[in-house]
């Protein structure tokens, strides 16, 4: 398999954004894990705004959510985003995505008050699941294909399904994160 530079890493991105998230990039004889959906992007590259800038209020929300997680010492691995925010001429109601996260305090999710969460995070537009990625890798595995097919179905009415992307929230330039 390919191992992508970073520039090269950055290429394969903007040429997913400008061609509107498709699944694949060329031929599907020609794709690689690398060079398909879901694209994978750094969270750097969302808080400093170079990446999907047009759906900003959608992104500083999300974010938002990764900084209330934070304070509860649960470490967001991995965000998995589809739905209508991906499609450009498309004005979404709300963002799609699956938080896969790792926390050293399993109650930590319980003072939260979880679903009282979920759903001031949904009426604040973020239509998203906590998903725990340090638990059976089996379990972690079918949920992800779940909402990756989820994420690509055809609906009817809508436009041709896009490819998700999938945001490493594990950069080493996110200080102040718990890893």
């Amino acid at each position: 398999m390919n191992i992508l530079t970073p520039s090269a890493s950055i290429e394969l991105l903007a040429q997913a954004e400008s061609g509107g998230f498709p699944r694949f990039l060329g031929p599907i004889e020609t794709s690689t894990p690398l060079n398909a959906a879901p694209y994978i992007v750094p969270l750097w590259r969302l808080r400093e705004g170079d990446f999907l800038s047009s759906r900003r209020p959608f992104i500083e929300k999300l974010i938002a959510v990764l900084d209330e997680l934070a304070i509860e010492e649960i470490a967001p691995q991995a965000i998995l985003i589809g739905g209508s925010i991906l499609f450009e001429a498309v004005k979404p109601a709300d963002l799609d995505g699956v938080i896969f996260y790792r926390s050293e305090r399993a109650e930590s999710l319980a003072p939260m008050g979880l679903r009282q969460k979920l759903e001031e995070w949904k009426s604040r537009g973020l239509d998203v699941r906590l998903i725990p990625a340090d638990g059976s890798p089996v379990l972690l595995i079918k949920v992800a294909a779940y909402f990756m097919s989820l994420y690509t179905s055809q609906r009817r009415g809508r436009p041709a399904p896009r490819g998700p992307i999938l945001i490493d929230c594990t950069d080493d330039k996110l200080i102040g994160y718990p890893r």
